[in-house]
């Protein structure tokens, strides 16, 4: 936690969204009350604003796009060294923040 508090003040970080883990019927999962547990955590800590956002499905996108820049990177450079994997949580973090920005965004077009 202090790691986080320390960097959410030297990025000075207004909001938080944390991913939700629910299954896939949109039911809470065994993690569920844990993530909800740490973002009030997080909240109270804080004193920030905390988003919880269904991330259903994201690590498999994230495996999907880092499979596709894979084999991008394979054909571009064929015979020579391959950067490593890329890296499926930050990719699926990335995805998460997205699909909120473009909730708020189409929010503000469309009030």
């Amino acid at each position: 936690m202090e790691a986080i508090e320390r960097l959410v003040r030297a990025e000075e970080v207004t909001e938080l969204v944390v991913g939700l883990p629910l299954s896939l019927s949109g039911e809470d999962s065994a993690q569920t009350g844990h993530v909800r547990d740490f973002a009030a955590q997080l909240e109270s800590r804080l004193r920030l604003p905390v988003h919880l956002w269904d991330e259903r499905l994201s690590t498999h996108e994230a495996q999907g796009r880092s499979e596709d820049a894979s084999r991008a990177r394979g054909k571009r450079r064929s015979g020579r060294h391959q950067p490593p994997p890329a890296d499926t949580d930050a990719i699926a973090a990335s995805i998460i923040l997205q699909a909120y920005l473009d909730r708020l965004r189409y929010q503000r077009e469309n009030p």
